[in-house]
């Protein structure tokens, strides 16, 4: 059983995200980009489920994801908090550091929640 330390509320939606491996402690993934779906995500915060590959816990990934309504795009980097295997593919739930888009991207994920609300 795998305990989640969440701090934040999370946005539930399946979206289109595009990934490239910047950092790993497995050398054959490293520039690889991936075609993935988020689960969920926060301002600090996703999770994602990528088909037939593999990405290791510590590993640091850019992010981009886009958005249809409002037509907006983020460039995020994360880090791999912990990663689990699934059927031909893993689950990876990810820690954004606050760099590139993180301002817009936290503006963005506050103002969903608070419509929610």
């Amino acid at each position: 059983m795998m305990l989640i330390r969440r701090q934040e509320s999370r946005v539930t939606a399946r979206r289109r995200v595009f990934i490239r491996v910047l950092e790993s402690v497995e050398d054959r993934v490293v520039g690889l980009s991936l075609k993935c779906r988020s689960v969920d995500y926060s301002t600090r915060g996703m999770k994602l489920r990528i088909a037939n590959e593999w990405i290791r816990s510590d590993s640091v990934l850019e992010i981009v994801m886009a958005v249809v309504k409002p037509r907006i795009a983020f460039n995020l980097t994360g880090k791999v908090r912990w990663s689990t295997p699934e059927n031909e593919g893993c689950s990876l739930g990810l820690t954004i550091r606050e760099e590139g888009d993180f301002p817009k991207w936290s503006e963005y994920v506050r103002t969903f929640l608070d419509e929610q609300a």
